[in-house]
């Protein structure tokens, strides 16, 4: 009993010891915070944006199109003429419809390629953070719920988060958002100088 007793003390002391040794080494990334300002993903969006208003360009000429050959059917007074523009109208349709399923799957394969990048870009950059400063454990943060908020809603959110409180001390958010923007920078510089020397080829 008494060997049993000691036992327990002993393996107390050592969990004890393990933990404060630790404690110092436990940090935490607002994921939201570091998606915000990671200069890839703004880069990303921009883009994302330009294509869609380009495909927004193209399908509003394609409406004009069909829009304009159901007029000419309604002036036409010639029976050929208004077949042609039926025929025309109708293979217009289906391009149309083509047009809009293809680039909307684009679309959401682009962003989805995007998204798992930039996931696949913070996961390195925390786990080599982690590597490099020692921690014990990186942990997960969510941003403080907003009082208008459902109750359900609320309760939701406080289920699914990783910390429902942390000490801002121990918050490398800005660390990792400013490693992520570095390499991300000196990425582009690399690209630019090999642009620009192959131009002077």
């Amino acid at each position: 009993m008494r060997q049993a007793f000691l036992v327990l003390v002993a393996f107390s002391l050592f969990n004890f010891n393990l933990f404060s040794q630790d404690k110092k080494k436990i940090a935490f990334v607002d994921l939201t915070k570091v998606m915000q300002v990671y200069k890839k993903r703004i880069d990303f969006a921009a883009d994302l944006k330009k294509t869609k208003a380009k495909f927004k360009v193209a399908l509003e000429n394609r409406y004009k199109k069909l829009k304009q050959i159901s007029i000419d059917i309604k002036e036409s007074t010639d029976e050929e003429e208004v077949l042609e523009l039926q025929f025309l109208g109708m293979k217009g349709e289906k391009e149309l419809k083509f047009f809009q399923e293809l680039n909307n799957a684009r679309l959401a394969m682009e962003y989805q390629k995007q998204y798992l990048e930039l996931i696949s870009d913070i996961k390195k950059a925390i786990n080599d953070y982690g590597e490099e400063k020692s921690f014990f454990m990186i942990l997960q943060t969510h941003p403080p719920m907003p009082k208008n908020e459902e109750a359900k809603k609320a309760l939701m959110q406080m289920n699914v988060a990783d910390v429902l409180y942390h000490n801002a001390e121990y918050d490398i958010s800005k660390a990792i958002y400013n490693k992520l923007n570095q390499r991300y920078e000196n990425k582009l510089r690399v690209l630019k100088k090999q642009a620009l020397e192959k131009e002077n080829k």
